[in-house]
């Protein structure tokens, strides 16, 4: 006794195996991307919060502030003060 399978048939088939293939891989690829963008996001806020972040950061502030402060109170200190007033 011999099956004969109709055309249609075989093409479905061939068509589910191979469509089952790429979901299965775009499956694959799908968690590890996920996988990855959540430990760049563990990474990125261990850095962030991190002391020697916080040092820089505030080193870079410092430096901006240094160049602007000598200027900014020369500007803002009185030449001439006046008399004291009465308490």
């Amino acid at each position: 006794m011999k099956v004969i399978m109709v055309t249609g048939t075989k093409v479905f088939k061939t068509t589910s195996l191979m469509l089952n293939k790429i979901s299965s891989v775009l499956s694959i690829l799908s968690f590890i991307i996920s996988v990855t963008t959540i430990a760049a996001g563990y990474a990125g806020y261990r850095y962030i919060t991190s002391p020697h972040f916080e040092a820089m950061m505030m080193e870079k502030v410092m430096k901006g502030v240094n160049k602007i402060l000598p200027n900014q109170i020369e500007k803002k200190m009185p030449k001439v003060t006046g008399e004291m007033l009465p308490l």
